[in-house]
């Protein structure tokens, strides 16, 4: 099993294919949960991938819960925010949650101090903090690596809209800004370009308005 027969079953053009070799290059490439998804999608009698199916999209619900949760204290606060780089156009089990602080950035950071949030560390630009819910939470001064700031927040304020999720609605950046600012990531930061960027940029591209990123 190889790259190319993940992406050709992850894009519905495959279905005869080993499971269990998919599977861990799937978890390999950060693309565990999207893969079960799609297993359960189209092959519902495979048993043996149900349980760990049910506990991703468990851990999936969560994480949800925690991006509605967070959005909901920062919007009751009147923080003029937006998260990036974190809903993904596919599911996707995300380890961190992060966010962009438009105006105000030290207001909100005792905003989520005063709710439960800790504190695990800080940069130049972002602090990070651990979520009641267990997943991290990066927020944001300017988008940026260290002191390097990668894309101009001013302009990304003009290009946020509001997502719905199962527990409520959170402000997030347009698929075209998303798109932007995780090509950028990728190449200012990561240095690399991974299977789980690919379907990340695919999805937003399918997204976006071409005469906006024009």
């Amino acid at each position: 099993m190889s790259i190319a027969d993940l992406v050709r079953f992850l894009e519905n053009r495959v279905t005869d294919v080993n499971f269990f070799k998919l599977y861990s290059l799937a978890k390999l490439n950060r693309l565990g949960f999207f893969f079960l998804h799609k297993l359960m999608e189209h092959c519902c009698n495979v048993h043996s991938f149900k349980r760990m199916y049910d506990v991703e999209r468990h851990r999936f619900l969560s994480i949800k819960q925690v991006f509605a949760n967070m959005a909901e204290v920062l919007s009751s606060n009147g923080i003029d925010y937006a998260v990036f780089k974190s809903l993904r156009p596919y599911p996707f089990t995300t380890v961190d949650i992060d966010v962009i602080v438009f105006k105000e950035y030290e207001e909100a950071v005792r905003c989520l101090s005063k709710y439960g949030y800790r504190v695990l560390g800080s940069g130049p630009e972002s602090v990070t903090f651990s979520s009641p819910g267990g997943v991290s939470v990066d927020l944001y001064r300017e988008v940026a690596v260290s002191r390097v700031v990668y894309v101009d927040k001013d302009v990304l304020r003009k290009h946020v809209t509001k997502v719905e999720t199962p527990f409520g609605v959170v402000v997030n950046l347009s698929p075209e800004a998303d798109l932007v600012v995780f090509a950028n990531h990728a190449l200012v930061k990561e240095h690399m370009f991974t299977l789980a960027d690919y379907f990340t940029v695919k999805g937003l591209l399918l997204r976006s308005d071409v005469d906006v990123l024009s």
